[in-house]
């Protein structure tokens, strides 16, 4: 008979399917706007998505890496639920002023971006007074 797979060699490949098909399901997604929104020829597109299929595979090594460290954050969470261990207070208002500061700094990023902060608005027309 075969060699049975550990469960942990299981979980290893399904996290590792699991980021492949949803990088994949990103590109497929995102590739029609680029085709309408650039103007390529053939070397220049080949170009790209041999960069896509680099950035694919580096991604599923770095989950496939990351798998220790969202264990043991799993492992702390599930013990903090239980009551087994508690952490400073100092942590918990530390990592609740990152989650204000990361809100704070990422609606100023959107307001730059969509034009609110950062240069004068102009109202329809150009500003120009019609009728004088």
């Amino acid at each position: 008979m075969g060699k049975k797979s550990t469960p942990g060699k299981r979980l290893r490949v399904r996290f590792g399917l699991m980021t492949l098909g949803s990088s994949t399901i990103n590109i497929l997604v995102i590739a029609p706007f680029l085709v309408r929104l650039l103007d390529w020829d053939a070397a220049q597109w080949g170009v790209f998505w041999y960069i896509v299929s680099a950035w694919i595979v580096l991604l599923a090594a770095a989950a496939q890496l990351m798998q220790r460290a969202v264990r043991v954050l799993a492992r702390f969470l599930d013990r903090w639920r239980r009551g087994l261990v508690r952490p400073p207070s100092w942590v918990l208002h530390g990592c609740l002023a990152c989650l204000a500061l990361v809100g704070v700094a990422t609606g100023a990023g959107l307001a730059v971006a969509g034009g609110l902060v950062g240069r004068r608005r102009r109202p329809p027309g150009g500003g120009a007074v019609v009728g004088r």
